[in-house]
């Protein structure tokens, strides 16, 4: 006999702790399984997964099998889970350390003029080019640049001139 149904998911979780399923799990991957599975047989599957930035430390590695427990197996759901033989030590990547330096602006402006406004970025850290943040899209980074009445930035009275892209020379 053969699982009744022939698709499902395996689930790859990275965990700080020995306990699957809890609030410091990581999903790192979602493997689908195409084909029914008869009884005794057995099939090995893998995954190349990007781990994310700013993980670091000891994990515990889990798969679970059938994730969303699409094949129907009654009482027999407990083992679908299982652990590692090993655990998996994460070092943390360096990151990109953006740093604003050097901002040259005319001392006075006009409304409707146009005011030229110059400024240098440093990258101060160390982040390989191939990997990027969570969140953050491929491409180019943006700065933006505006008037700050009192020199504060993010105090609530900034005003956003322009948005300027930047792309990897």
């Amino acid at each position: 006999m053969a699982t009744p149904v022939a698709a499902w998911s395996d689930r790859v979780v990275l965990s700080y702790n020995d306990r699957f399923g809890d609030q410091d799990d990581f999903q790192v991957a979602l493997v689908p399984r195409l084909g029914a599975l008869l009884v005794g047989s057995n099939y090995t599957a893998q995954a190349s997964v990007d781990l994310p930035l700013g993980l670091s430390g000891r994990f515990s590695v889990f798969v679970k099998t059938d994730a969303a427990n699409s094949v129907p197996e009654f009482i027999f759901e407990s083992n679908n889970v299982r652990p590692g033989d090993t655990n998996l030590d994460i070092t943390l990547t360096p990151y990109g350390d953006l740093a604003a330096g050097e901002v040259a602006a005319p001392a006075v402006g006009v409304v409707g003029a146009v005011v030229n406004i110059s400024w240098e970025v440093t990258n101060a850290g160390k982040w390989n080019h191939r990997q990027r943040p969570a969140g953050r899209p491929r491409g180019g980074l943006v700065g933006s640049c505006g008037p700050l009445a009192q020199r504060i930035y993010g105090d609530g009275d900034d005003v956003r001139l322009a948005d300027v892209p930047h792309s990897a020379r």
